[in-house]
């Protein structure tokens, strides 16, 4: 018997001598006689989008293991930001750069159960503070580029109607040629100038 057979035999029965089955419901060979092909079942993390569910994924053994991790991917769909939607593959460190021989299949699927849990709201906080970073560069490279630095001089001139209400602004022409803003710019624009007064 070679060496990656007698590791993954070993861990098959540190498996099912503590399954921890609730986390990692099933980990198996797929085949008695193909110890390279295996099965999980990871449990859907507890207070986390997929309680609840049961993911199954498939596990290839490289014939250096454990030198070399093992790839594995998601059966079904997953949607999570480290999970490619159509092929299943899981972006995890530890299953490219930072695979060691001291992990095993086990401690494998726990990482990956760790990543459903933790990352979706570390994600959505990076996504929205890069979005609210790139929301005040845009503002203030537009309100820059639209007044070209001479505020004072350049600044929105307003037309007055009768009864004293305002009417759109006359701005000074865009690159193009054209004098539109989007309403929601041209708004953004207008509160900004008459709350510096």
């Amino acid at each position: 018997m070679d060496a990656v057979s007698r590791r993954l035999i070993k861990e098959l029965r540190d498996y099912q001598q503590d399954p921890n089955t609730q986390i990692v419901e099933e980990l198996s060979p797929v085949a008695d006689d193909d110890l390279l092909s295996w099965r999980a079942v990871l449990v859907g993390p507890e207070g986390s989008a997929y309680e609840g569910g049961r993911f199954d994924l498939d596990i290839q053994m490289p014939t250096s293991y454990p030198m070399q991790p093992p790839v594995i991917k998601f059966v079904g769909k997953v949607c999570h930001p480290n999970v490619h939607f159509k092929t299943g593959e899981i972006c995890l460190d530890l299953l490219k750069t930072a695979w060691s021989p001291a992990w095993t299949l086990q401690s494998a699927c726990l990482a990956i159960s760790a990543l459903l849990t933790s990352n979706l709201d570390d994600k959505a906080d990076q996504l929205g503070k890069a979005l609210k970073e790139f929301d005040d560069k845009m503002s203030k490279l537009i309100e820059e580029a639209f007044f070209k630095g001479k505020r004072k001089e350049a600044e929105i001139e307003w037309r007055r109607i009768p009864g004293g209400q305002r009417s759109q602004p006359c701005l000074p022409p865009l690159p193009g040629g054209t004098q539109e803003l989007p309403p929601l710019l041209l708004s953004s624009l207008i509160a900004k100038h008459e709350a510096d007064g």
